[in-house]
């Protein structure tokens, strides 16, 4: 929300499995990343994070950085981070399918 408020982002891009993705409007540096977007979800903030069909996610937040998985896993390594969870983004900040060269960064809460 602190994001929203100052300017880095709007609305969602996409909504996915009930992850809210936003593009990133202004530049922001994340260990070392410039993300494209970033995403998350809390649980009693349905006015932020939209509710989708299925199961609730766990909480999480994340970015959305290009280049492939393999680099981005290693880059982390690189700096001594290993628990984080690193996927191909499957969309463009456009919100169409079958992007290529996004990777999503993701950390949620394990309870």
């Amino acid at each position: 929300m602190d994001l929203q408020a100052g300017g880095y982002i709007d609305q969602t891009y996409i909504v996915e499995d009930t992850i809210s993705y936003f593009k990133l409007l202004k530049p922001l540096a994340v260990l070392g990343f410039r993300p494209v977007a970033v995403f998350g979800f809390q649980e009693g903030y349905e006015n932020f994070f939209e509710r989708g069909p299925g199961t609730l996610p766990p909480e999480m937040i994340g970015i959305v950085v290009r280049g492939n998985q393999d680099s981005v896993k290693l880059r982390l390594r690189k700096m001594g981070i290993h628990n984080l969870e690193v996927e191909p983004h499957a969309y463009n900040t456009n919100g169409r399918a079958a992007a290529s060269g996004l990777v999503s960064i993701a950390c949620w809460s394990t309870r």
